[in-house]
């Protein structure tokens, strides 16, 4: 009998390790994102949005003065990057998340184009020369 307990109690703590190894095993990454302009201008307080492939979830940070932004302890897998700013175009890519590694990621988002049309309805009012009236 206490040959039998010995090695149920060694097999539930094998059990419990090997429950636990998943837990040990979800390896994280960083990702380093630049962002700056066409001519190399760094662009601060831009928006990064960072999303996972595998579960959707999202980390919003903001680049800080140098245009820079580190997104710290990101599983390992494929995520989507959007960048946006007031006054440029909005910059999607992705990347990979690698185990213990801080991956890269130059942005160079364009100046947006300003499409602005006027338009003329009420036509102007015409003045009698004669008396200085408006008809």
């Amino acid at each position: 009998m206490k040959n039998y307990i010995r090695k149920v109690r060694t097999f539930l703590i094998l059990g419990v390790f090997a429950a636990a190894l998943p837990i040990f095993g979800q390896i994280t990454g960083d990702l380093q994102i630049t962002v700056s302009d066409a001519s190399n201008a760094v662009i601060p307080n831009a928006t990064v949005v960072v999303t996972s492939a595998e579960t959707g979830t999202t980390r919003t940070v903001t680049t800080d003065a140098s245009g820079a932004v580190r997104v710290n302890q990101l599983a390992v897998g494929r995520y989507g990057i959007k960048v946006m700013h007031d006054g440029f175009t909005t910059v999607a890519t992705n990347t990979q998340v690698n185990s213990g590694n801080i991956g890269t990621v130059p942005i160079t988002l364009s100046i947006a184009s300003a499409n602005q049309q006027i338009q003329v309805t009420e036509q102007a009012a015409v003045m009698n020369t004669v008396n200085a009236q408006l008809q």
